[in-house]
C-alpha cells in the first residue's frame, strides 16, 4: 500500500507524519521505520516524536539507500554495504588501473596512465568511482547493456558534437565489465535479482521485508529508487511524506531562457513560465515530483494539505507574497507590492569582504534581538557555501564580542570531520611532516598540538624548544641522507641530527667551550632538569625517524591499517575529553580499511594515496549540520527544508553559489543528461528556493559586491540578480527606471569598507546601517573632541587611530593631525637619578626612549621564525656571529688551525666551496684586526670604576651615575667588528666623556675605539662635565617632549661641514637595512604632524652633541 503526503510546508507534513504514528502504531515487537533525508531533519523528528508521545523509542531512522539496501539483502544473497559504493569502488577501480595491459586497447585512457604518477592514478579512480556510483543509481540501462557487452546509443543534449564519446564509452564499458565480474554482477544487478526476487513469490517476499516505513521529506529521488518502491508497496506499507512548493500542475513551466529557446523551434505551445524564479530554481524537484507522478500508479490514497501565508493569516509582508507568488504558480504584478515599501523581510546586504559581512551579520542579529518581538536564538539560521573557510571568521567575530554588548548564542555545525576533531587533524598534520621536509618550524607546530606534545613531556610554550633550534642552527631535515632525497648534497649541518648532536654536547662540555669535539660545536647551552626535555625532544625525533622509515613502504589495507593504529598508539595521548574524537577517527580507519580490503585486498598502495585516501575519509567523518538551541551556522544543504522565523545567508558572491562545477570529460551523464539527474549547479538553485520557501519571517542574503581595493562594483550570484529581477517591479511605484532604482535600494543596503565607518554612528548615512560597537563609537566621540579641542589644548594629546573621513576608503589615521600638541608635566624627582645606560640608550634613538618611558607605547614586534633553509648567503647577521665566536681566540693567541676547526664547525655561513672560501677570507680579516688591537689590549683588565656626577639644572638636582669597564692602565679599550657608525660614536663619545670626567687613579684618560673599517683614539678632555650637562639638559627635554635630534642624520650633517642635503639623504635613506631614520616606527609616530623635522631645532641640536665629538676627532681618524 502506498500513501501520499503532499503540502508545501514542513510543519503540515511533520504534523501528518505524527498523525500516522498515532492512529497506526506499529508492533511492540517491530521498531517504527523512518527514512529522512539528513541527521537535521532526523534531530527535528526526534524531538517532535518526544514531544508528542513523552519519549522517542523503538524507533529506527535510515537514508534511502542504505534502507533499499537492506531491503534487496532480505531478498537476494548481497553484502552488507553495497559494492558499488564509491568507497569501496575507489579501490577496485584502482587496481585495475594499476594491472599491466588493461588500459592498452583504450589510446585515450593508456595516454592518460602512461604519464601520471600513483596520486594521479588515485585521483582518477576516485572520480571514476563517484561516476559509476552515478551510473548505478541513474543509468541503470547503460549498465545493463554495458554487462551484455553492447553498445549504448548517447546523444550528446542540443545535438552537440562530442568526439570522444565513442572512445570513452568503450573504455567505461569494459572497466564496468571488470567491476561486475569481480562483484560477480556480470550477469544481473542485485536489484533485477531483488525484482525478479519479489515476481517469484510475493508472499514469501512480504514475510521477509520490512512491514512498513515513512519516507519523510525527501528533496529528490532517483527514478530507480521510485521504481523500487513503487515495487515494494505493493508488499509493505509505504508512506511518503513530499514537499512540493506549489498547489497547481507546474510539471510543464520552463524557465524564460528555455521558453525562448522552444519558441525559436515553435515547439512552446504546451509550455509557459508560470512564477520564473520557480521555473529558474525549481528544475530537481520538478523533475523528482514528475517522475513520481508518472512511475507510481498504485497510490491508494493522497493527502493535499496546501495552504498559502495568506490562508494561515500570515501578515503581509515582501516575503509572505512572493512565497506564495510560487505557491500559485503566478507571477508578482507590477507595482503590487509599492503599498508595503521596505518591510525588511527580504534584505540583500552588500560588503567589501566576508569578514564584513559576518560583522554586519553579528551587528543585524544584535538588532533582531533588541526589537520589540525578539525572536529565541534557535529560531535563526546562518548558511554559508563554504563552512570550512567562513568558519575561523565566525569565531573571530562572534567570540570577540565587547564586553558591554551581549553574547549571542551560535554554533558552527557541519564543518568537515579533520576541522572539529583535534585527533584527525593531529594525525594528519603527522602524516603530512612525515612527507615533507621537516622544518623546524613545522616541528614546533606538531608538538603545540596537545594530543602530540603530552605524549612526549611537553606542555604549553615551547620557547626553550625554539631557543634551543634556534642556538643549534636546526633548519630542516632529519639528516644528511633525508636532504639527498632531494637532490642536495648529502650535508648533515643544519639538520636534526647535526642540531641533536650539538644540544647534547652542550649539556656535557662546561659552560662557555668554545672549541669543537667531534668536529662539533656545543650550542643551546642545556642544563641541569633541561635534560629531561631533552631527551624527550630524541625520543620525538627518533619516532619521526623510525615513522618515516615506516611509510615509505608500499602496503595493502591490513598493512596500512596496522600502521595508522601504531600512529595513534605512539604519539598521541588522549585526555578524557577528546576519548570519542580518537574512537570517531580510528573508526573512520577501521571503516577505510574495510573499503580498501573488499575492493582490492591485494593492491600495494604507497605513502603518497593512503595519505590522500585517509584525508578524504575523515574529511567526511563529521556528525552532520544539527541545530542544537542556538543560533546555527551551517553549509547551504546541511538544514534543508527545516523552517526558521529568520534565515541568512552569506557569501552569496558571483561564481561561489551556485558554483561553476563541470563535469569531468569523461563523464557520460554530463553529455548527455536527462531531466531527473542530479546536476550541481541545478541541485545549488533548488537549495536556495528550499531556503527562500523555508523562511517564516525574514530572509536576509550578503555577498560581497565591492572590491576592497578600489570599491568597485562586483556582481552578486546569479539568484540575488535574478531575485531582485522578479521584485523591484512589484516593489516600485511604476515601470520608470528611477523608481526602479528606488525599489532596489528599499531592498539593497550597502555597507562602507570599515566597521569603524562614522556612517554607522553620526546618523547621517543609511538609516539601515546599525552598529552595537560600543568601543569604535567611543573612540570616534573621543576622536571628534580631539579635534575640537585640538587648537586650544596645550597638554598631550594622543590621537586616536581611527579616522573620521565618512567616505568608505577611510581607513588610515590623518598624518597632519599631531600626536603632540604640547609638552609632558616635568618627570618626577625619581627621573633625576640618571644611569649611563640609560642616557646612552636616549641619545641612540630619543622618540623611542620617550614614547616608551614616558608614555608606555611599545610597538609588538614580531616573533622571528625560524628559518625553514640553511644560509645560501653571507649576510651581516652570519659574520658578526662568526666574529663573536672566533675573535676571542685570536685575542687568547689560538694557533690559526684550531681556529680554523672552530670556524668550520659552526654553522653560520653556507656549505660548499663558496661558503669555504669566504670563510677563509673573512678569517684572514678577523686575524688582522685581532692584531691591530693586541697593543692596546696588552695591558691587564683592571676592575670596574664607578662613580656619579651632580648637575643643578633649572634649579634641579640632577645625578648621573654609572660603572665602566674594560678599563686597563692606558684607557678604555672598546673593539667590535663591524663598521663604525653614528650610534658607536655617541656611546663612546658618552662614556669617553663620563671617564675624563671621573679622573680615576692610575687610569689614562684616553678610549681607544676599534671598528672594522677604522680605529678612533680620543685623548683627554677637559670639558668633559660641562659636555655631559650639556647631554643631561637635553636628556631633560627630551622626557618632555620629542626632541629633533637624529643619530645618523645628525651625524651626517655635523660630519658633512653642514651640508644639509646631506643631512636629508640620510633621513630617507633606504641603503640601510630599515630605511632612512624618517621610517622608523617611533620616529614617525613622534613626529607626527611636523612638516620638517630637519629644522632649527634639529642643526641646533645636532651641533650640541657633534660638534665637540667631531672636533675632537677631527684629525685623529685613521
Amino acid at each position: 500500500m502506498l500513501n501520499l503526503n503532499l503540502s508545501n510546508r514542513f510543519e503540515d507534513l511533520l504534523a501528518a507524519l505524527l498523525k500516522n504514528l498515532h492512529s497506526s502504531p506499529a508492533s511492540v515487537f517491530e521498531p517504527e521505520r523512518i527514512i529522512m533525508p539528513s541527521a537535521a531533519v532526523k534531530r527535528c523528528l526526534t524531538m517532535a516524536i518526544a514531544d508528542t508521545f513523552g519519549v522517542c523509542a523503538n524507533v529506527e531512522f535510515s537514508f534511502l539507500a542504505q534502507w533499499l539496501w537492506r531491503q534487496v539483502g532480505h531478498l537476494v544473497p548481497v553484502q552488507k554495504t553495497s559494492p558499488f559504493s564509491s568507497t569501496v569502488l575507489v579501490w577496485r577501480i584502482l587496481g585495475l588501473l594499476e594491472e599491466p595491459g588493461f588500459a592498452d586497447p583504450y589510446p585515450r585512457l593508456s595516454a592518460y596512465l602512461s604519464s601520471s604518477d600513483e596520486l594521479m592514478r588515485y585521483d582518477l579512480a576516485a572520480r571514476l568511482a563517484s561516476l559509476m556510483e552515478q551510473y548505478v543509481i541513474y543509468r541503470p540501462d547503460w549498465l545493463s547493456a554495458w554487462s551484455r557487452g553492447e553498445r549504448v546509443d548517447i546523444v550528446p543534449a542540443d545535438h552537440k558534437k562530442f568526439d570522444t564519446i565513442e572512445s570513452d564509452q568503450r573504455w567505461q564499458s569494459a572497466l564496468w565489465r571488470r567491476i561486475a565480474a569481480e562483484t560477480g554482477t556480470l550477469e544481473k544487478q542485485p536489484v533485477e535479482l531483488f525484482f525478479e526476487a519479489i515476481s517469484e513469490d510475493e508472499k514469501k517476499a512480504a514475510s521477509l521485508l520490512d512491514s512498513r516505513i515513512h519516507l519523510f521529506c525527501e528533496p529528490s529521488i532517483a527514478p530507480q529508487y521510485i521504481e523500487m518502491l513503487e515495487k515494494l508497496s505493493r508488499l509493505i506499507d509505504i508512506e511518503l511524506y513530499v514537499l512540493n512548493p506549489c498547489r497547481e500542475y507546474w510539471f510543464d513551466i520552463v524557465d524564460s531562457r528555455r521558453l525562448a529557446y522552444l519558441a525559436n523551434r515553435q515547439k512552446d505551445l504546451y509550455h509557459e513560465t508560470g512564477n520564473t524564479l520557480l521555473a529558474s530554481w525549481g528544475k530537481q524537484t520538478k523533475a523528482s515530483l514528475e517522475s513520481m507522478h508518472d512511475r507510481l500508479d498504485n497510490i491508494e490514497r493522497e493527502d493535499d494539505a496546501f495552504i498559502s501565508n495568506a490562508e494561515l493569516g500570515v501578515p503581509e509582508t515582501l516575503l509572505s507574497h512572493l512565497q506564495d507568488a510560487i505557491f500559485d504558480l503566478r507571477e508578482l504584478e507590477p507595482a503590487s507590492l509599492s503599498h508595503l515599501g521596505d518591510d525588511g523581510s527580504i534584505r540583500i546586504h552588500v560588503a567589501h569582504s566576508l569578514t564584513r559581512e559576518i560583522e554586519i551579520l553579528h551587528d543585524q542579529l544584535l538588532q533582531r534581538f533588541a526589537s520589540d518581538d525578539p525572536p529565541t536564538a534557535d529560531r535563526i539560521l546562518v548558511v554559508t557555501p563554504d563552512l570550512d573557510a567562513a568558519a575561523p571568521m565566525i569565531e573571530a567575530v562572534f567570540s570577540s564580542h565587547n564586553s558591554h554588548q551581549a553574547r549571542i548564542p551560535y554554533t558552527i555545525t557541519g564543518l568537515s570531520g579533520n576541522r572539529i576533531n583535534p585527533v584527525a587533524r593531529a594525525l594528519l598534520d603527522l602524516l603530512a611532516l612525515a612527507s615533507s621536509r621537516f622544518s623546524a618550524t613545522d616541528v614546533i607546530d606538531l608538538l603545540m598540538q596537545p594530543v602530540i606534545g603530552k605524549t612526549f613531556g611537553f606542555d604549553g610554550d615551547l620557547k626553550t624548544l625554539r631557543n634551543w633550534f634556534a642556538d643549534a642552527g636546526i633548519c630542516w631535515g632529519l639528516d644528511g641522507a633525508h636532504k639527498a632525497e632531494f637532490d642536495l648534497p648529502e650535508e648533515d649541518r643544519h639538520s636534526f641530527h647535526d642540531g641533536m648532536h650539538r644540544l647534547f654536547l652542550a649539556y656535557a662540555l662546561p659552560d662557555g667551550e668554545q672549541m669543537p669535539l667531534a668536529n662539533r660545536l656545543p650550542a643551546g647551552n642545556p642544563s641541569g632538569s633541561q635534560a629531561v626535555a631533552l631527551g624527550q625532544l630524541w625520543q620525538f625525533i627518533g619516532g619521526l625517524r623510525r615513522l618515516k622509515r615506516e611509510l615509505s613502504k608500499p602496503k595493502t589495507a591490513d598493512g596500512w591499517m596496522q600502521t595508522f593504529s601504531d600512529v595513534l598508539d605512539s604519539f598521541m595521548t588522549v585526555s578524557t575529553e577528546l576519548i570519542e574524537s580518537e574512537r570517531e577517527v580510528r573508526s573512520c580507519i577501521g571503516e577505510w580499511h574495510a573499503a580498501m580490503a573488499e575492493g582490492s585486498p591485494e593492491l600495494l598502495a604507497g605513502f603518497a594515496i593512503a595519505r590522500h585516501a585517509l584525508e578524504r575519509a575523515l574529511e567526511g567523518a563529521g556528525q552532520g549540520s544539527v541545530p542544537v538551541g542556538t543560533v546555527t551556522f551551517a553549509p547551504m544543504d546541511s538544514l534543508r527544508n527545516l523552517p526558521f522565523d529568520h534565515i541568512y545567508a552569506i557569501g552569496l558572491d558571483d561564481g561561489i553559489f551556485p558554483a561553476d562545477r563541470y563535469p569531468d570529460e569523461f563523464d557520460l551523464i554530463g553529455v548527455a543528461p536527462r531531466k531527473s539527474d542530479k546536476l550541481p549547479r541545478e541541485s545549488d538553485r533548488n537549495v536556495f528556493l528550499d531556503l527562500v520557501l523555508s523562511a517564516r519571517k525574514s530572509l536576509t542574503l550578503s555577498y560581497s559586491g565591492k572590491n576592497i581595493r578600489d570599491n568597485s562594483a562586483k556582481p552578486p550570484s546569479i539568484l540575488i540578480s535574478e531575485l531582485l529581477k522578479s521584485l523591484k517591479p512589484a516593489l516600485a511605484v511604476s515601470n520608470d527606471p528611477a523608481d526602479l532604482a528606488a525599489a532596489e535600494r528599499m531592498l539593497v543596503v550597502v555597507h562602507p569598507l570599515a566597521a569603524f565607518s562614522a556612517d554607522y554612528f553620526n546618523g547621517r548615512g543609511d538609516p539601515r546601517l546599525v552598529s552595537f560597537r560600543t568601543d569604535l563609537c567611543e573612540a570616534l566621540r573621543i576622536r571628534q573632541e580631539s579635534q575640537a579641542k585640538q587648537q586650544n589644548d596645550a597638554s598631550l594629546t594622543v590621537s586616536s587611530a581611527m579616522a573620521t573621513d565618512e567616505s568608505d576608503d577611510d581607513t588610515t589615521t590623518d598624518k597632519s593631525l599631531p600626536f603632540f600638541t604640547g609638552s609632558l608635566p616635568k618627570p618626577e624627582p625619581v627621573w633625576q637619578e640618571v644611569s649611563l645606560e640609560q642616557l646612552v640608550r636616549f641619545f641612540s634613538h630619543p622618540a623611542r626612549y620617550l614614547l616608551r618611558q614616558r608614555l608606555g607605547i611599545r610597538f609588538s614586534s614580531k616573533e622571528e621564525e625560524l628559518p625553514c633553509a640553511e644560509p645560501f648567503t653571507i649576510d651581516r647577521q652570519n659574520r658578526r656571529q662568526l666574529a663573536n665566536r672566533l675573535l676571542p681566540l685570536f685575542l687568547e693567541g689560538h694557533n690559526e688551525e684550531s681556529i680554523r676547526l672552530a670556524a668550520l664547525a659552526g654553522n653560520e655561513f653556507p656549505p660548499g666551496q663558496m661558503g669555504k672560501n669566504r670563510m677563509e677570507q673573512e678569517l684572514m680579516e678577523l686575524a688582522a684586526f685581532a692584531r691591530a688591537a693586541q697593543a692596546d689590549l696588552q695591558a691587564d683588565v683592571l676592575a670596574p670604576v664607578t662613580g656619579s656626577l651632580d648637575f643643578i639644572i633649572d634649579g634641579e638636582e640632577w645625578r648621573l651615575s654609572g660603572s665602566l669597564t674594560e678599563l686597563r692602565q692606558n684607557g678604555l679599550v672598546r673593539l667590535r667588528y663591524d663598521n663604525g657608525s653614528a650610534w658607536d660614536y655617541l656611546a663612546g663619545w658618552i662614556e669617553h666623556l663620563f671617564l675624563n670626567a671621573l679622573v680615576p687613579d692610575g687610569i689614562a684618560p684616553h678610549s681607544v675605539w676599534y671598528y672594522k673599517n677604522e680605529s678612533v683614539r680620543l685623548h683627554a678632555y677637559k670639558e668633559a662635565k660641562n659636555r655631559l650637562f650639556e647631554l643631561v639638559d637635553i636628556y631633560r627635554t627630551g622626557l618632555m617632549a620629542p626632541v629633533h635630534f637624529f643619530p645618523r642624520s645628525s651625524w651626517e650633517f655635523v660630519s658633512s661641514d653642514d651640508n644639509m642635503n646631506r643631512a636629508r639623504g640620510e633621513w630617507v635613506h633606504a641603503q640601510h637595512a630599515n630605511g632612512g631614520e624618517h621610517a622608523e616606527r617611533y620616529t614617525q609616530l613622534a613626529m607626527r604632524g611636523v612638516d620638517n623635522p630637519l629644522d632649527d631645532d634639529f642643526i641646533e641640536l645636532s651641533k650640541r652633541v657633534f660638534v665637540p665629538l667631531y672636533g675632537h676627532l677631527n684629525g685623529e681618524i685613521s
